[in-house]
This record gives structure tokens, C-alpha cells and sequence, in this order.
């Protein structure tokens, strides 16, 4: 598995739906709720 690391942004997207799959659920209490903040819009 590589590793793309984004360095600069051209152009924004604004983010409309979030799929979020981990393996390891310590933390998710923080960032989903976080994500909802920064734009209520998400689903």
C-alpha cells in the first residue's frame, strides 16, 4: 500500500457524503462528531 501525501490544493471540492471504515474504532467518538461540526451538511 503507498501513501499519497498532499502537499498543495488547486481547487476545493466541498464534501457531501463521508464513508468512514476503519479497523481500529478508538477515536471515532471525536472525529465523526468533529467532521459534523466543521459541516453540518455531511451524511
Amino acid at each position: 500500500m503507498s501513501i499519497n501525501v498532499v502537499e498543495r490544493i488547486d481547487d476545493r471540492v466541498k464534501v457531501r457524503h463521508v464513508l468512514a471504515s476503519v479497523f481500529d474504532k478508538n477515536g471515532l467518538e471525536e472525529f465523526i462528531p468533529e467532521l459534523i461540526r466543521i459541516n453540518p451538511e455531511i451524511k
